[in-house]
């Protein structure tokens, strides 16, 4: 009997990650891929139109704009966040004054709420209310420049958390202890 109960416990501990894995991964890409290939108003029934979604999608401008603009945000802001972390990881690891504080202030980011930071950024970039959109404007500079808005910001900051940390330690050397003799 307690033979029995000692082989269940694996799969009750894992029963958890399992059941989240299949209701909020598994299950929504299966289902989506299935939804490729039909016509669905939620309310009515399902009609099965093969590739017609495929079709509109392509005939639709709109698609290459997004797409475009997508491909766009990539290529500025992933080369960007890879630089101007690796820029402060390097930094960092000089002999400067004030090293603890900079240190600090540079993962700071890191375990603040992303909430926070987002209003943070919201306030300095705001497109109408921004501190910075607004001295640019005073200073009579175009409103072109206003296209950095708070959520690309955002996003960059975002990216760059785990660059900054991993390139920050990886400059970091290696202590006696783990070397073995």
């Amino acid at each position: 009997m307690m033979k029995k109960s000692k082989n269940l416990i694996p799969y009750v501990m894992i029963s958890p990650y399992v059941i989240h894995f299949f209701t909020f991964i598994a299950f929504p890409v299966v289902f989506s891929f299935f939804l490729m290939f039909h016509k669905w108003n939620i309310i009515g029934p399902m009609e099965f139109i093969g590739l017609g979604n495929f079709y509109h999608l392509f005939q639709d401008r709109l698609f290459f704009i997004s797409l475009m603009n997508t491909l766009t945000f990539l290529v500025i802001h992933i080369p960007l966040q890879i630089a101007i972390a690796l820029f402060f990881a390097e930094l960092l690891n000089q002999k400067i004054r004030l090293k603890g504080f900079f240190r600090a202030a540079f993962f700071l980011p890191v375990v603040v709420s992303g909430v926070v930071v987002t209003m943070l950024w919201e306030q300095l970039y705001g497109f109408d209310t921004g501190l910075l959109n607004r001295t640019l404007v005073f200073l009579g500079l175009n409103k072109n420049l206003k296209k950095m808005s708070s959520g690309s910001m955002q996003s960059l900051e975002d990216g760059m958390k785990a660059i900054k940390y991993f390139a920050f330690h990886g400059h970091q050397p290696i202590p006696m202890l783990a070397y073995r003799n």
